[in-house]
């Protein structure tokens, strides 16, 4: 081990010492500069998330399914994840050696969702500012996680979709309109679906089963898994 990556690990090593504290605040509360807020915005649900999802599909949906937190708890410690050293570059005042923050966006929530693809993580993002800032952003796996691959693979086993705010004339359509439904491909391609939305969790649902079809039929053994329940359910010497 050279010097700086003993440095790096003796930062790590006391930093998981320290005292944890979480601050939970809505996102225009960590970031009251508007023009900060909606480049933080787009940049979690149209850059970070899907580029973490198609690097590794697998470990993205193992960590969010089988991880020590919920869903909406994952995707927070994911959103941190992203936000942290840009935050703490341009706030350092915000920094303590003492403890370590956990700052959590309180508008962002998710959870796991059924009849869209093999598994589907819903992200419910906070209220768009502009467009294309997303209402809603979904990561949907077509095939069974324990199938999915652990590097970026063509063609791709996930797909990555969001309801976007529209605009009109240059200027964003309100709240309570219609939004767009779009995707984000491994490329970074942005693919425009024109699919017209309600910004509503179950209109959002149904246009995503719509454009990607139901889960393909069980086989015998997930159909089996199921009825067995859990490992811990079996007994010893049982089926």
């Amino acid at each position: 081990m050279n010097g700086e990556s003993r440095e790096k690990y003796l930062e790590f090593y006391l930093d998981q010492r320290l005292p944890f504290r979480e601050d939970l605040r809505a996102l225009h509360e960590l970031y009251p500069d508007a023009e900060e807020r909606k480049a933080v915005h787009y940049a979690f649900a149209h850059r970070f998330v899907p580029d973490m999802l198609f690097a590794s599909p697998f470990k993205f949906f193992l960590t969010a399914d089988e991880g020590p937190t919920d869903a909406t708890r994952f995707i927070q410690s994911f959103w941190w994840t992203f936000i942290r050293p840009m935050f703490e570059q341009k706030h350092p005042e915000s920094t303590r050696r003492d403890v370590r923050i956990f700052r959590r966006i309180s508008d962002v929530q998710a959870k796991w969702i059924e009849g869209v693809g093999r598994h589907a993580l819903l992200v419910d993002m906070p209220a768009p500012e502009k467009s294309p800032h997303a209402f809603f952003a979904m990561a949907v796996s077509l095939i069974p996680r324990r199938k999915l691959p652990k590097t970026r693979t063509e063609p791709p086993t996930v797909r990555y979709l969001t309801l976007e705010r529209r605009q009109k004339d240059g200027i964003a359509c309100g709240l309570d309109e219609p939004g767009v439904l779009c995707e984000r491909t491994a490329a970074r391609v942005h693919l425009y679906h024109g699919i017209m939305v309600m910004p509503r969790e179950a209109d959002f649902i149904d246009a995503a089963k719509s454009l990607i079809g139901p889960p393909p039929p069980s086989s015998w053994l997930d159909r089996l898994r199921r009825f067995l329940g859990p490992p811990e359910n079996l007994k010893a010497g049982g089926f």
